[in-house]
């Protein structure tokens, strides 16, 4: 009884192996004749063989090879499975478990040729209905559903290489070591290139282009989007841009040529890019003129996470140092602003001179004034749409600038001067932007530093005066207070060593919108000053002053100071009336002159008196009469 159950078991499954078989043997014939007919539909194609292993299922194309036009792809064998009834049926879990093979791959397209020894692809569910919808011309299928065909666990690339020769260049280029992971809809989950080199010969170099890539390394990579952005047209004017890749990361390039030039550019990351397809395809620009809308457009479609590129350098004949910086970011590019830029370490080297930068920061930069000026609408002369268009700036950091250029118009030649001048720091912030104009600015310039030169009209006064150089700091604070219709000049200050300072600081009244429009002085001198102060301290310019009059005049400097003080007793009563305040400026002014130290004058006024009035020669003496002014001298 017991035998006779083993034998209707062993006999049921080799009848049902038999069955299994015979229908996978069936399917595979029938895979293998929808390749035949692909092929055969093709009018350039062919095939030295097609092949099949009834036991595995697997087809084999041997020697496939198809034109179109001037451009050609031979492949020296493919394999393949085939999709089958058991396969579907036992192991629907497995769908993407396949595998699929190529070796002696070549594609010419026009002066290049691309050779791939082999490409490996596991868990793919490409099978030879795929294979034969995408390569048959007749399908009904676009490139990008043809894309979508494409899915595999992983594909290897041991070795790319790309021959191309026009004109007068030749080269090759190598990449090893390829791989693509996750691919699937038109998308990779990663692709990665361990290494890759570049040699390329042309009439009139002195030697060949060489060059070496380290390693690349891409993650979520939408092949459908960018094939979109690169071919395609946005029909949907609102569609937002779309995760294009999530990260990239490039171990750096080396090229020279000979001792002619060489570059270099360490490691670069790229983060969380969008995009999306323009309204005007790519290819027109060929043909057509970019649009304002186009420009437009262009400006506001990209979105960027972040970039970050490293020691870059490029050098000219013999190494001599060109370009370099030792990092660039770029972060939060979006709806046409960007959160921030940096560059450090960026140097220029030329033969009349250099420029170096320890470091440049921008912040909160707004683009999209700038979309106005993409209109076919000019902007009015004298109204404020030209200002409107300005792009607008949070913040801008400069840091330790040294530069040394040509001192124009006399050049380097024949022993001509250069310019040269170092800056420690630059600070700009801006706010509550009105008509490209900041309600709010605060800008600091420190240690701006240039020599004098004895031959340069600019200078020429400062060196009669003995100075060889100029040390020189700056700054300004001015807030708009919109609701109260205020300005407050919290400081306009600048000093330079061995010379002095000089300090300005206010508030002025009854500034509305207007100041900011069309004709802001006419606003401004309509404006009520309510406070004042005006401070000067002197560190030695008032004295080399004094001196070199002296010297021109042929007069003592105790000569010259007193014809100063008596052109001001003369000039302040002219300039503001027989005030009572006249007096004071007059006596602080002569002590000024006969100790130069400091001179500081207040004024304040609780309801305020118009600009316009202390212009106003009639009026000035009764507007300063309402003012509450102290005037001293070296305190």
């Amino acid at each position: 009884m017991r035998l006779r159950c083993l034998a209707i078991v062993a006999a049921g499954l080799l009848a049902g192996g038999a069955a299994i078989s015979l229908i996978h043997s069936l399917a595979a014939v029938q895979a293998t004749r929808r390749i035949e007919a692909a092929l055969a539909a093709l009018p350039h194609a062919h095939a030295a063989s097609v092949t099949l292993d009834p036991w595995s299922g697997r087809i084999a194309i041997a020697g496939l090879s198809v034109r179109h036009g001037a451009s050609r792809l031979h492949i020296g064998k493919i394999t393949l499975d085939a999709v089958t009834a058991p396969s579907a049926l036992i192991a629907p879990a497995l769908a993407r478990t396949g595998s699929a093979e190529a070796e002696d791959v070549e594609v010419e397209i026009g002066p290049a040729k691309i050779r791939l020894p082999r490409i490996e692809a596991y868990g793919t569910s490409l099978s030879d209905s795929d294979l034969a919808a995408v390569i048959d011309p007749r399908s009904a299928m676009s490139a990008l559903e043809r894309l979508d065909k494409v899915a595999a666990a992983s594909i290897i690339i041991p070795r790319l290489t790309i021959d191309f020769a026009a004109n007068d260049i030749a080269g090759r280029e190598e990449y090893r070591n390829i791989a693509i992971i996750d691919v699937g809809a038109g998308k990779l989950g990663a692709f990665a290139v361990a290494s890759g080199s570049l040699n390329v010969s042309a009439r009139g170099l002195r030697a060949p282009i060489e060059g070496t890539m380290g390693a690349l390394v891409v993650k979520d990579l939408d092949l459908k989007l960018w094939a979109r952005i690169a071919s395609g047209v946005r029909e949907d004017v609102g569609e937002p841009p779309k995760a294009l890749l999530e990260e990239l990361a490039f171990d750096g390039l080396w090229i020279r040529s000979g001792d002619q030039f060489e570059l270099s550019v360490g490691r670069t990351t790229a983060r969380r890019i969008r995009g999306r397809p323009l309204l005007m395809a790519i290819a027109q620009l060929r043909e057509a003129e970019p649009t304002p809308e186009f420009l437009s457009d262009l400006l506001n479609t990209p979105a960027i996470g972040s970039v970050e590129v490293r020691d870059f350098a490029l050098k000219g004949p013999d190494k001599t140092s060109l370009i370099s910086f030792a990092r660039f970011s770029l972060a939060g590019l979006a709806n046409s602003k960007l959160r921030e830029a940096e560059l450090e370490s960026f140097s220029v080297e030329f033969p009349d001179g250099r420029f170096k930068l320890a470091s440049v920061a921008v912040h909160g930069v707004n683009f999209a004034p700038v979309l106005g000026l993409m209109t076919d609408v000019p902007p009015r002369a004298g109204g404020t749409e030209a200002r409107d268009r300005i792009p607008t700036i949070d913040q801008i950091v400069v840091a330790n600038l040294d530069a040394e250029v040509p001192a124009f118009p006399w050049g380097n030649a024949g022993g001509g001067t250069r310019g040269k001048f170092r800056l420690g720091r630059f600070e700009f912030m801006g706010s509550n932007y009105l008509h490209g104009i900041p309600g709010a600015i605060a800008a600091t310039l420190d240690d701006l530093a240039f020599p004098v030169e004895p031959n340069n009209r600019n200078t020429s006064l400062l060196a009669a005066l003995g100075y060889s150089k100029v040390e020189l700091s700056a700054k300004l604070e001015a807030r708009w207070n919109e609701p109260a219709d205020e300005i407050s000049l919290g400081q306009m200050s600048v000093k330079s060593a061995g010379m002095g300072a000089a300090m300005l600081k206010g508030r002025l009244a009854e500034v509305g919108k207007e100041a900011f429009a069309v004709d802001p002085q006419s606003a401004v001198l309509r404006a009520l000053l309510k406070e004042v102060d005006v401070r000067i301290d002197n560190t030695g310019l008032f004295e080399k002053v004094i001196a070199l009059d002296a010297k021109r005049t042929n007069r003592s400097p105790d000569q010259k100071r007193g014809e100063y003080i008596s052109a001001v007793a003369i000039a302040v009563p002219q300039l503001i009336g027989n005030v009572p305040v006249a007096n004071a400026i007059v006596d602080a002014a002569a002590q000024f002159i006969a100790q130069p130290g400091s001179l500081r004058m207040t004024a304040k006024s609780i309801e305020g008196i118009r600009i316009e009035d202390l212009q106003a020669a009639d009026r000035r003496g009764a507007a300063l009469g309402e003012l509450d002014v102290t005037v001293a001298a070296n305190e």
